[in-house]
């Protein structure tokens, strides 16, 4: 398997590996979360049988019930996908940014974006409230991923 090698790698970077809604895993691995596409059916049971603290996030796409959700049961952050058209997120609706704005007055832990973000469209995601991005194919697909981190990185310097 690749999760525990994985996880030694993340470790030693002191980065934090989540699964995606494979909640269970955080029973036989040495994960640091999980981050659920839909609302768990029962989050204080989950935590129960986890029988420790993890990091735990959700994906709320345009649905503020859901940021409300996130909120009372306490999950450590939550995503919008996707904010511009992606391959990889495709099977998120596209955000509207006033829910993202919304959200920020709902939700006062961090709030991160995904789906289609690249370095050059960032500058119009200025106006929200946000405090990361998350990013597969602006890496993954491009000829040098080490630059396009780079690039990445010092978008989110200008933003702060």
């Amino acid at each position: 398997g690749f999760i525990r090698p994985v996880s030694a790698l993340c470790a030693e970077a002191d980065t934090p590996l989540l699964m995606n809604n494979r909640w269970e895993y955080l029973l036989h691995f040495p994960l640091d979360g999980v981050h659920f596409d839909q609302i768990p059916d029962d989050m204080g049971a989950i935590r129960q049988k986890v029988g420790r603290t993890f990091i735990s996030g959700l994906t709320c796409n345009n649905d503020l019930s859901w940021v409300r959700w996130a909120a009372a049961h306490r999950l450590d952050y939550i995503s919008f996908c996707s904010v511009f058209p992606s391959s990889t997120a495709n099977s998120c609706e596209l955000v509207d940014f006033d829910t993202v704005r919304q959200a920020r007055a709902l939700f006062s832990r961090p709030i991160f974006l995904a789906g289609g973000i690249r370095p050059e469209n960032m500058d119009k995601l200025n106006t929200l409230p946000y405090d990361g991005v998350a990013v597969v194919s602006g890496i993954m697909s491009v000829a040098d991923p080490i630059d396009a981190i780079k690039k990445y990185s010092e978008q989110l310097i200008k933003k702060q």
